[in-house]
């Protein structure tokens, strides 16, 4: 817990910079939920026999590509909106929606 946790809070910020320094949120998106996804699978093959150090650096790894996933998301939402007064509430009921599902 702790570990994912702080690579979403060091690296989160560097990710929405360097989007919107290059401008590209949906490559980046993509590219961080394929290399999330591939990082998640290699830690849960049971017939690979990972020492822990080896096993909290993939986890490390997935919490970095992982991070700007939500922010990404947010930035390409944002501009969409006809009435941008209620995107919080719509976020709030994403929240929600997310909880119970």
């Amino acid at each position: 817990s702790f570990i994912p946790s702080m690579g979403y809070f060091l690296f989160s910020p560097l990710w929405a910079l360097a989007c919107d320094v290059l401008r590209v949120y949906r490559s980046a998106l993509m590219a961080s939920l394929a290399a999330s996804g591939a990082l998640l699978l290699a830690v849960s093959l049971p017939n690979l026999a990972l020492s822990f150090g080896t096993t909290a650096a993939l986890i490390l790894a997935n919490a970095i590509c992982a991070s700007p996933s939500l922010d990404i998301i947010n930035a390409a939402v944002f501009p969409t909106l006809e009435d941008r007064a209620h995107f919080g509430r719509r976020r709030l009921w994403g929240s929600v929606g997310f909880g119970v599902a």
